[in-house]
């Protein structure tokens, strides 16, 4: 089973190919399956409610829903049914994440305006971390869309150290703690940077990917530290992907990275017309990269909005969700792509999906 989603879990392992996929909409949980090689809806729960992340805790089945519009949910029977996560106050939830270390199990949720929340018991209850709002340079925390509320758009958690966890704020900071959310820092130099996502390599200590999206000024991205954020290589441009945001690195293996986003910031799209997305592959680590073909499809206009990746032994395949709502596929490592289902509701970060909207009153 895999799940696709704005802010959650991009990950997931399968014995093999996936024959189930949840993905969170602009119009609830909905849930695909697939009978005969082809993919059919199976269901939609949480209609009504923006859901902007999704994430499984595998071994207990318990799934959780970030929404825009409705705070956060919690599933103990394969998403049939949802209770409110009362801890969680915020109505607009942006991040979903998960660590693991033997028994210590942690679910880490973020929201607007921007506070990170963990829970160490499936969601049963929930603690606010206020180390958050402790760094320096929160005052100028804001984000370019009203209310001009700054949130916690990505967390990730370390895979080696539990107790390391790195916290993208838009518009504000990339942040690491080092002892479990009880302090953080500033380990991006620029001010109000607009941080998307952040990828730690397994067995690669040191190693940072980060993307940001600062089109406007010019420095948008993706860039790598080698010495665990106190120094930064910018690796691409907008040559590349204009507005990079969904990313995913193979758990096992990190010099393949997939990378997918916008041509240019979303506040350009409806007088440009098109969000003009790609994907992009890189196999040595970001040094170099492969404009995938066929994903979207030529004339496509809606952004690639969110990417997730299942692995088995010997094989991966990816998923990819845009602002149309279209599903596409490749089980061939990017090679080839296939729409696997349409006109479904929208996959979208924020109000993203409204730039339609925006075009036709133009």
């Amino acid at each position: 089973m895999a799940l696709l989603s704005v802010g959650g879990n991009p990950y997931s392992q399968d014995p093999g190919p996936a024959e189930e996929l949840f993905f969170g909409s602009v119009d609830g949980v909905v849930h695909l399956r697939r009978s005969g090689g082809k993919w059919q809806t199976d269901g939609r729960t949480l209609e009504g409610l923006h859901v902007s992340s999704l994430l499984l805790e595998p071994a207990s089945g318990t799934m959780f829903a970030g929404t825009h519009n409705g705070g956060l949910y919690v599933s103990r029977d394969r998403a049939q049914s949802w209770d409110r996560c009362p801890d969680v106050e915020q109505e607009e939830v942006y991040s979903l994440a998960m660590a693991q270390s033997g028994n210590d199990l942690r679910i880490y949720t973020g929201t607007e305006p921007a506070h990170l929340y963990v829970s160490t018991d499936l969601g049963k209850s929930w603690t606010d971390l206020p180390a958050v709002h402790e760094v320096n340079g929160t005052d100028k925390w804001t984000f370019p869309a009203p209310p001009h509320v700054a949130h916690v758009k990505y967390i990730a958690p370390d895979p080696i150290n539990l107790d390391t966890l790195y916290v993208c704020v838009e518009q504000g900071a990339l942040l690491r703690s080092t002892n479990a959310g009880k302090t953080f820092d500033v380990i991006f130099p620029d001010p109000s940077t607009d941080a998307h996502r952040m990828s730690v390599p397994r067995g690669r200590p040191g190693s940072l990917f980060f993307t940001r999206g600062d089109w406007s000024i010019g420095k948008e991205g993706m860039y790598i530290s080698h010495n665990g954020g106190s120094s930064w290589e910018r690796m691409n441009d907008r040559s590349l992907i204009g507005y990079p945001d969904a990313t995913l690195m193979h758990p096992e293996q990190p010099d393949l990275i997939f990378m997918a986003g916008a041509h240019t910031s979303p506040n350009v799209w409806a007088k440009e017309r098109t969000a003009e997305p790609h994907v992009a592959r890189s196999r040595d680590g970001g040094k170099t990269w492969h404009i995938l073909p066929g994903v979207p499809p030529d004339g496509a206009e809606g952004n690639i909005e969110a990417l997730t990746m299942n692995t088995w032994s010997g094989g991966y395949e990816v998923f990819a969700g845009t602002t149309d709502g279209n599903i596409y596929h490749s089980g061939d490592e990017g090679e080839s792509w296939s729409n696997i289902i349409g006109s479904l509701p929208a996959i979208s970060k924020a109000g993203h999906w409204h730039w339609r909207e925006r075009m036709a009153a133009a």
